[in-house]
C-alpha cells in the first residue's frame, strides 16, 4: 500500500482519532443534542395540546355565552310580555276608575243642576209673589182699604206658600 501512498500507520491512527472523535462526540453533544431534541418535542407536543385544550374551551365558552344570550333572551320577552299586561291590566284599571269618577262628576253634577233648579224655582216663586203682591196691592188700593188690602195679601201669600 505504501506504493499507493497510503501509509497503513497514519490510516490506523486517523481510524482510531475517528473513532475516538465519534465517541466523544457521541458522549459529550450527541447525547445532550438528542435530549434536547427530545425536550424540545414535549414541549411543542404539550403546547400544541394546550392549544387544542385551549380551543376546545373557547368553543365550549362560545356555546355557553350562545345559550346564556338565548336564555336571556327568553327571559327579556318574558319579562316585556309580563310588564305589557301589568300595562293593560293597569290601564283598564285606570279607565274603570276613570268612569266611575265620571259617573260620579256627572251624578254630583245632576244633584248640582237639580238643586240650582230649586233655588232658581224659589227665587222665581219669590219674585212672582214679590210681583203679584206689589200688582195686589195697586190693584187693591185702588178697589179696597188699606185693612182689606193687608187681609187679602195675607190670605194670597198664604195661599202660594201652600201651593209649593
Amino acid at each position: 500500500m505504501e506504493k499507493l501512498g497510503i501509509n497503513v500507520y497514519q490510516l490506523l491512527a486517523q481510524g482510531v482519532n475517528f473513532l475516538i472523535l465519534m465517541f466523544v462526540l457521541k458522549k459529550f453533544l450527541l447525547k445532550p443534542m438528542l435530549a434536547l431534541l427530545e425536550k424540545r418535542k414535549v414541549s411543542i407536543a404539550d403546547q400544541t395540546k394546550a392549544e387544542e385544550d385551549l380551543a376546545k374551551r373557547i368553543k365550549d365558552y362560545e356555546h355557553k355565552d350562545q345559550q346564556v344570550l338565548k336564555q336571556a333572551k327568553l327571559k327579556a320577552d318574558e319579562i316585556i310580555k309580563q310588564a305589557q299586561a301589568q300595562a293593560w291590566k293597569e290601564a283598564a284599571e285606570i279607565l274603570n276608575q276613570a268612569r266611575q269618577n265620571s259617573k260620579k262628576i256627572l251624578t254630583q253634577a245632576d244633584k248640582d243642576a237639580k238643586s240650582e233648579s230649586e233655588k232658581s224655582k224659589a227665587n222665581i216663586q219669590a219674585l212672582i209673589i214679590k210681583q203679584a203682591v206689589v200688582l195686589d196691592n195697586r190693584t187693591l188700593s185702588e178697589l179696597l182699604s188699606k185693612a182689606d188690602q193687608k187681609k187679602i195679601t195675607e190670605i194670597q201669600i198664604a195661599r202660594l206658600i201652600k201651593g209649593k
